[in-house]
């Protein structure tokens, strides 16, 4: 059994072939849905499309890691795409701490849940933002080359708590995208995310 590392708590969460995360309609809508994209924006707007009817209001977000892997935190996100430009336009950039957010999913590349306020607010110094626009769970998704996280795939929703088939899913999502997101980040000016030697 899986355990994923978790805002607030430890997440007892099951493996793909324990619990239905798609059944048979589903993929076939997923495959149709995604497969005739023409581009990076194309793309991620059909995905959230998909991941709005699955999992109802919420958001998802791309953001690059454009630190390079030879200096400390700061590190430095720039966002690819977002479901709620007006709010997160796309280019957009910030800054993260040393945290135990970015130890996590920058540095170890690890999946991060958190469920509920306290975990958000425990996570991301721009929590009142998050909870003022309605959202109060995260899953974030390091997207990953050569053993560094590059990017990260980001899903917020209204409820308080993802159930353990909503963060499958997601990750099936990632996965569906990684290919996307690694050659987007390729285009970007700057090419500090992929491509280094020795990562």
């Amino acid at each position: 059994m899986q355990m994923d590392r978790v805002g607030g708590s430890r997440s007892r969460t099951r493996n793909v072939d324990e619990g239905a995360v798609l059944n048979a309609q589903q993929a076939d809508y997923l495959i149709s849905r995604l497969s005739h994209a023409g581009d990076f924006a194309s793309f991620m707007g059909r995905l959230d499309q998909v991941r709005e009817d699955r999992l109802g209001p919420g958001q998802l977000t791309v953001n690059a890691n454009t630190t390079s892997h030879r200096v400390k935190p700061p590190y430095m996100l720039q966002r690819l795409w977002s479901s709620l430009p007006a709010h997160d336009p796309v280019g957009g950039e910030k800054q993260k701490d040393d945290t135990a957010w970015t130890r996590q999913v920058l540095q170890d590349g690890e999946l991060f849940i958190g469920n509920g306020d306290q975990a958000i607010a425990d996570a991301f110094s721009d929590h009142a933002m998050i909870q003022g626009r309605g959202l109060h769970a995260i899953v974030n998704i390091p997207v990953c080359q050569q053993k560094r996280c590059i990017a990260t795939l980001n899903v917020l929703t209204a409820r308080q708590r993802w159930a353990d088939e909503e963060i499958q899913f997601i990750r099936l999502l990632a996965l569906l995208a990684h290919g996307w997101i690694v050659r987007e980040c390729s285009q970007l000016p700057s090419t500090q995310n992929v491509g280094h030697s020795g990562t």
